[in-house]
């Protein structure tokens, strides 16, 4: 049996073209998510990290509002502080949801778990 030789081929402009328009409306005002970069999701991780073992409410509250600036750039800040936690949490949960980051963060959660279990089960 002969192998033919095939190239597989990733078009990654392709990918960035077919991203769906993803838009929170607030007071009237449409703002469009900003596509998280590997960067930008890596320094937001670390950061939540560093203040999760700070456990200071102003710091992470501060953090999350940075996050969402970034995400939603069009957003002023003096707006976000105005927002009950519930819609803050909502924003932070819109965002993470569509712009990939939280399927990487599950993705890393099942990795590390499934480490566990192996280090467990040796």
């Amino acid at each position: 049996m002969t192998k033919k030789n095939e190239t597989q081929y990733l078009d990654l402009d392709a990918v960035v073209s077919e991203r769906k328009r993803v838009v929170l409306k607030f007071k009237g005002k449409e703002h469009e998510l900003k596509q998280v970069t590997v960067r930008t999701f890596v320094e937001n991780t670390k950061a939540l990290q560093e203040i999760g073992a700070q456990g200071s409410l102003e710091a992470e509250t501060t953090a999350i509002i940075k996050i969402i600036r970034g995400s939603f750039p069009t957003l002023e800040e003096d707006e976000l502080w105005d927002l009950g936690l519930d819609q803050l949490n909502k924003i932070m949960e819109f965002a993470r949801e569509n712009n990939g980051e939280a399927q990487i963060s599950e993705g890393l959660e099942d990795e590390a778990s499934d480490q566990g279990n192996s280090q467990t089960a040796a």
